[in-house]
């Protein structure tokens, strides 16, 4: 799962810049803020996650991984610095809850002997998939060269 989250994190670190340039969306300064909205935007979720899986319950997972796949789903049609703000603002909340539910699911589930193996593992999943990120969007642009755009960094139109 963080191997995913993570790879989906590196997409939108990675290509806001090239993607809000291309598309003329905002004055080059923005860029700074919208990157500084995901970082912000993970620091408060990752702070309010005790309140926010109160809030959602058994839905929480559902809804989390709902609301990070809408943001890269807005980000692909946005248009405006409003919409790329949306999309980001979506976006920051999975990377500040994602790993701390993890590592509590980890420490509650995972027997004492096994913890640091069950740590280490979902760390290194965590920075392989940030590791990984570009060479996933090189794959992606490859097969799609001939209808490559900006947008193709979060998803591929199947009818364009």
């Amino acid at each position: 799962a963080m191997l995913s989250v993570w790879s989906l994190m590196g997409f939108c670190s990675t290509n806001i810049s090239l993607f809000m340039t291309k598309e003329h969306i905002g004055l080059p300064g923005m860029i700074g803020v919208v990157m500084a909205v995901l970082g912000i935007l993970a620091i408060f979720s990752g702070a309010l996650l005790p309140e926010i899986r109160k809030l959602l319950g058994k839905y929480f997972i559902s809804v989390s991984l709902l609301v990070y796949g809408t943001g890269f789903a807005l980000l692909w049609n946005a248009h405006s610095m409003i919409s790329v703000f949306i999309s980001v603002f979506l976006i920051g909340i999975g990377p500040g809850i994602f790993p701390p539910y993890i590592f509590n699911v980890l420490a509650i589930k995972v027997k004492q002997e096994q913890k640091d193996n069950a740590y280490g593992i979902v760390s290194s999943c965590i920075h392989l998939g940030a590791f990984i990120s570009p060479m996933v969007q090189l794959l992606i642009s490859s097969v799609c060269q001939n209808a490559y755009s900006s947008r193709h960094g979060y998803y591929k139109p199947l009818s364009r």
